[in-house]
């Protein structure tokens, strides 16, 4: 029993050491703008966060009326891995049509925290 407890420590140290961290990569569209990600040589995309709202005014500032910094469409991250993960390149409109409208009369951006997954 112990031996094979050992044996699989073994195998576990192995694989975890060969497990390298991706990198996180981060992208902003403004609203009425497209957002275009992508990965180079053999890897593709893997969307790890999106905001499609507003969470700051420093953000993709708006000279119009007050906005709200504390609405966020819910569907935002099923949204973008539906669109591009597992694709190298990934184009998506900053828009209402495409995430609904979290919060009326509020100039919002799209904000995509993606990595790039190398496949074997």
């Amino acid at each position: 029993m112990r031996k094979m407890i050992k044996i699989r420590l073994v195998l576990l140290s192995v694989l975890l050491s060969n497990i390298k961290a991706d990198e996180k990569y981060f992208s902003i569209a403004c609203e009425h703008h497209e957002l275009l990600i992508g990965c180079h040589n053999d890897s593709y995309l893997r969307i790890e966060n999106v905001t499609y709202g507003r969470k700051s005014r420093a953000i993709c500032p708006w000279d119009g009326s007050m906005f709200r910094v504390d609405c966020v469409a819910e569907t935002g991250l099923n949204i973008m891995q539906s669109r591009c993960n597992n694709f190298r390149n990934c184009t998506v409109n900053a828009s209402n049509t495409v995430f609904g409208d979290p919060c009326f009369n509020t100039y919002k951006y799209l904000e995509v925290e993606y990595s790039c997954i190398k496949r074997n």
